[in-house]
């Protein structure tokens, strides 16, 4: 662990690690990245930056990113973010009142879509024990300036920093269990697996840090991981992104993940030294590039023996065969 500072600049525990992710090719080769078995051999690839100002992903209002964390009723989140336009009626990060059932929080722009007003906290719910309720007006208008909001669940604080200048406010009340719907940026999210969100909000964020006390639990900056505008958590090292809408800008890190390349006219192949079992479960990251030949299968991988399977490729798309007798199911019509 080491001591870094939040977006406030109040010093915080913060711990690192990496993420991996395979990239596309263009030989006419088959690519695979055995995860599990190649994750203590392969490292990833080092980033690189472009550009020249503070990195961000913006998002043009098509959807949201799942963060995929759940406030805690000790859970402290920061988030840096500026609008890129100015509507009413917008989350820009949250799990609000409405769709989450025990810890309603989020920020939003008040208004309708035309008639944007001001930033408003909600923290709560409209009910005698919160004083936050729906939402605690900062009466600071929509803009489009650079802003770090914070939402502070053990001291019940809420704050909205513009430069050197803060708005700040204290609300009453404990919360008495977590989040079941995990927080998003650039919307919020209508149910618990964080798949569909509502509220979108045009927007770009530049940094997300999430506390459970003093412990930093989430650091999520923005990467172009394989060519796909997301955030990397430097916390847990995974990977979050959106499926639609989204471009990285400024000082943007780049990376390119690894990968292990075999040649079908060499008739190369990767032998892992496992030996599959009945009760095992395989899990393989891959790509192709190139044509298949019609007449012949592509095979990803196979386990020989009492626990006979495989998956490849043949002329219907991604197949599988499981046991020696049994015939080939097609799973996917895609060869790519």
């Amino acid at each position: 662990m080491t001591t870094g500072k939040g977006f406030d600049g109040n010093p915080q525990d913060e711990g690192v690690a990496a993420s991996a992710k395979p990239r596309r090719g263009s030989l006419l080769h088959k690519r695979l990245m055995l995860v599990a078995t190649m994750a203590g051999v392969l490292a990833c690839a080092a980033a690189e930056s472009v550009g020249g100002e503070a990195a961000y992903i913006e998002s043009d209002g098509t959807s949201g990113i799942n963060t995929g964390y759940r406030m805690k009723t000790n859970s402290r989140i920061e988030v840096d973010f500026a609008l890129t336009a100015l509507e009413g009626n917008v989350r820009i990060f949250g799990a609000g009142s409405g769709y989450e059932p025990n810890l309603p929080l989020s920020l939003y722009v008040a208004g309708s879509v035309a008639e944007p007003d001001d930033f408003v906290f909600q923290l709560g719910f409209n009910s005698s024990e919160h004083t936050a309720r729906w939402g605690v007006h900062t009466d600071i208008d929509a803009d489009t300036v650079r802003h770090t909001a914070i939402l502070d669940l053990p001291q019940m604080k809420l704050i909205l920093k513009t430069g050197d200048a803060e708005w700040s406010r204290t609300a009453t009340g404990q919360f008495s269990a977590d989040a079941q719907n995990p927080v998003a940026l650039f919307a919020q999210p209508k149910t618990a697996d964080g798949t569909t969100f509502d509220n979108l909000t045009k927007a770009r964020i530049y940094g997300v840090k999430i506390y459970e006390g003093t412990d930093l639990v989430r650091d999520f900056t923005p990467l172009l991981k394989d060519g796909v505008p997301g955030f990397r958590d430097s916390v847990t090292g995974c990977f979050v992104n959106g499926t639609a809408g989204f471009s990285a800008g400024g000082d943007v890190a780049q990376e390119e993940s690894p990968y292990v390349e075999t040649s079908r006219e060499l008739a190369q192949y990767l032998q892992i030294s496992h030996s599959l079992s009945l009760t095992s479960r395989v899990e393989l990251d891959y790509a192709l590039a190139g044509s298949r030949a019609s007449d012949t299968d592509w095979w990803l991988f196979c386990g020989n023996g009492n626990a006979y399977c495989g998956m490849f490729i043949n002329d219907k798309g991604l197949a599988y065969v499981n046991g020696k007798t049994a015939p080939a199911v097609t799973i996917g019509s895609r060869a790519s």
